[in-house]
């Protein structure tokens, strides 16, 4: 009896994680087909992603607020993330052909999924036995190896922009501007130190393009943000 359960457990198990796999794939060929790259996996849009899933099944319904009227934004944001803007696509049905065939013939839900500016990609999905709920976040990521960690005097925030369009970085401590401590112009690598008296205040951090546009790629408390870190994997 016991083999059996363990046996059921691990088949449960390699169906979801089968399925979740699914999703990442079938999700990259539609994008491939009208020319779209492909898009990389997150690990906090995944988290958030799995998270929400399992709350719409014990409510049993389908919705993008939470029992709190929280977004996907808002969710993604408890959750350490730092990106201005999330996408979020909802489905639920026996198998996931089922469901990406819903949600091709969606118009709205089409225009999520094939949005060029996508970067990056979490799914999650929560199953009992007569219900299948998957949840699929995008969002666009602009900076690499973004780590902020505490020195015993306040914060380090550093990392390096991706479009190689930065021509120099900003950052927006409350309303007023810091200076970098370092920043490197062929990596686009830079490095702040902000005081612990900046701890509760709301930074914003991006770029001046080379057009002298200003491009802001994350947002963040540092004494929220903070606490993902190290634990969390640099993105």
């Amino acid at each position: 009896m016991k083999r059996l359960i363990l046996t059921l457990t691990f088949l449960l198990i390699f169906i979801r994680l089968f399925s979740d796999e699914n999703v990442y794939l079938q999700i990259n060929r539609l994008r491939e087909k009208s020319g779209l790259k492909e898009l990389k996996r997150d690990s906090v849009l995944t988290a958030t992603a799995s998270g929400y899933a399992g709350v719409l099944l014990t409510r049993n319904r389908l919705s993008h607020r939470d029992p709190i009227q929280r977004t996907a934004l808002d969710r993604f944001r408890a959750n350490g993330g730092t990106s201005t803007i999330v996408g979020e696509i909802i489905g639920s049905g026996p198998d996931l052909g089922q469901v990406m065939q819903a949600w091709e013939d969606s118009n709205q839900h089409l225009e999520v999924i094939l949005k060029p500016n996508w970067t990056h990609i979490g799914a999650g999905l929560a199953s009992d036995p007569g219900r299948r709920i998957w949840v699929v976040l995008f969002t666009i990521n602009r900076v690499e190896n973004l780590r902020l960690l505490e020195n015993g005097e306040g914060y380090i925030l550093s990392g390096s922009f991706i479009p190689d369009e930065a021509e120099q970085p900003i950052l927006l401590s409350g309303i007023s501007g810091i200076e970098p401590t370092a920043w490197q112009n062929q990596s686009r690598s830079f490095q702040y130190r902000l005081p612990y008296s900046a701890a509760k205040l709301y930074h914003r951090l991006g770029y001046i393009s080379r057009e002298g546009q200003i491009k802001i790629t994350d947002v963040f408390y540092p004494d929220r943000l903070a606490t993902f870190f190290p634990g969390m994997e640099p993105r």
